[in-house]
């Protein structure tokens, strides 16, 4: 994961992909259900530091044209179940193939 985040400005060989990733800050979700009900909460934007990475928690990393999902290890098993669903339809929702 931390690869990922080193290499997010990766040079796309199609013009139109390299114009779309320049537009789409990179973005932070933690999935949580710390306070009794699982939610995603954006965390962070633009330059992603390891830091902000939780190991009680579960993060979906939204790339631009990559979503990366990683488990902490002190995540819930709801958290670990739960948290590729919800890159799925956060996937959905922004219209991502």
């Amino acid at each position: 994961f931390a690869a990922a985040l080193q290499r997010l400005r990766w040079q796309p060989s199609d013009p139109d992909d390299e114009s779309w990733e320049k537009e789409q800050p990179n973005k932070l979700f933690r999935l949580s259900d710390r306070t009794g009900k699982l939610k995603m909460t954006l965390e962070a934007e633009g330059v992603i530091q390891l830091s902000k990475l939780d190991s009680s928690d579960v993060f979906v990393l939204d790339a631009g044209s990559e979503l990366f999902v990683w488990v902490g290890k002190g995540a819930s098993a709801r958290e670990k179940q739960e948290g590729m669903q919800f890159a799925l339809q956060y996937a959905r929702e922004m219209k991502r193939p």
